[in-house]
């Protein structure tokens, strides 16, 4: 039932009119032997023709912003950077903004209450959307989930096509007729997604990394009174009796002898405070290590990487040869002074021989001679 006028605006409306008329006056009624009463019926006829040409200008002015108005609206809902569509009872998708048709590579025809939401579902993530229609229409609270939209004309309805992965935030609302809506605001989280994917891989092969190789590996967060492990290698289980999950979050003093401890901080803080990698020996436990550090680039965080190869075989061989080298240099400096005594004696019995008249019963060639005289 349409609502009677304002009184208040009537008397304006009204009282603007008359101005017009008095402003101009060729609008009023030309003076003429009329009666009273029909100058006055004409004037108010005059007064009601121009209060309606009034309230068409205004008309016309109200529907020109209207129109700019839903213009902007039509920009701000198509060209949105967030898919928008709105999916009645039935699950048809009723509207929906371009971002959304583009994003799922859909002709935005389409979704004139033609396609089924659960169309554009990937058929994995279906249960999900189930959950949170169901949801949504029983409690009438605002839900959020995650899943994959599927890309319509890349492949067969329900199967493996190219997915895109969304944020849905989800409203209850009525239409013009009181039909309960679903407005549905689709933020697009692949890239998110994609590197989080990537993230999770490069994780897992971090941890198998660490779960079998032979090194001692580690990372830490360095500061200059501390080192604490963010990752270390279970091989650690061999040197100090903790496999690398054990020892995540640990200090060098809650893990090492405190002066060994106290060694290993200082050259962790010297590495990241320079910024240059270091090679060191060390010894813990009667066993030998060379370890290698650097600095790792880390926004706000002082972190270091490394590992630690345990050369106790290797330097114990090394020993053994310099000692073995050693005594062979021993033995040989004894017998090559054992010789150069044999050579003279052989030259004075030699020399002896010839004085008595006698043939010197020993050859000493000039090798012999030049032996003598030691290296």
């Amino acid at each position: 039932m349409p609502s009677s006028p304002d009184p208040h605006d009537r008397q304006s409306s009204r009282a603007q009119a008359e101005a017009t008329l008095t402003q101009s006056p060729s609008n009023s009624p030309a003076q003429g032997s009329e009666t009273p009463e029909t100058r006055r019926l004409l004037h108010e006829l005059h007064v009601h023709q121009v209060e309606l040409e009034l309230q068409n200008e205004e008309l016309r002015r109200a529907n020109n912003a209207l129109d700019a108005s839903r213009a902007r609206y039509v920009d701000l809902y198509d060209l949105a950077p967030v898919g928008y569509c709105s999916v009645n009872e039935a699950g048809l998708i009723v509207q929906a903004n371009l971002t959304l048709a583009n994003m799922l590579g859909e002709a935005h025809s389409r979704f004139a209450g033609k396609l089924p939401f659960t169309n554009v579902v990937f058929q994995p993530d279906r249960d999900n959307w189930y959950l949170l229609r169901k949801l949504l229409l029983e409690s009438g609270t605002p839900q959020t989930c995650e899943l994959r939209l599927r890309q319509v004309n890349t492949g067969v309805q329900g199967g493996d096509s190219a997915t895109v992965w969304v944020e849905l935030s989800v409203t209850l609302a009525q239409d013009e007729t009181g039909q309960r809506l679903l407005h549905i605001a689709v933020n697009d989280i692949n890239e998110r997604k994609t590197t989080e994917l990537a993230l999770r891989q490069s994780g897992e092969l971090i941890s198998l990394f660490l779960k079998y190789t032979p090194v001692h590996t580690f990372i830490k967060e360095v500061t200059s009174t501390e080192s604490r492990v963010l990752g270390a290698s279970d091989s650690f289980q061999q040197m100090i009796g903790l496999e690398g999950k054990d020892m995540v979050g640990k200090t060098m003093a809650q893990l090492f002898p405190p002066e060994f401890a106290a060694k290993m901080s200082a050259d962790d803080w010297t590495v990241v405070s320079r910024g240059k990698p270091v090679t060191l020996e060390e010894d813990l436990n009667g066993r030998s290590y060379t370890t290698i550090k650097f600095p790792i680039a880390s926004a706000g965080r002082n972190l270091l990487a490394g590992f630690s190869m345990d050369i106790t075989e290797r330097k114990n061989e090394q020993d053994a040869l310099r000692k073995q080298n050693a005594e062979l240099t021993l033995f040989n400096t004894a017998a090559v002074d054992r010789e150069l005594v044999m050579i003279g004696l052989k030259q004075e019995v030699n020399a002896l021989s010839r004085q008595l008249g006698l043939v010197a019963p020993y050859e000493v060639d000039f090798a012999d001679t030049q032996s003598k005289v030691p290296p």
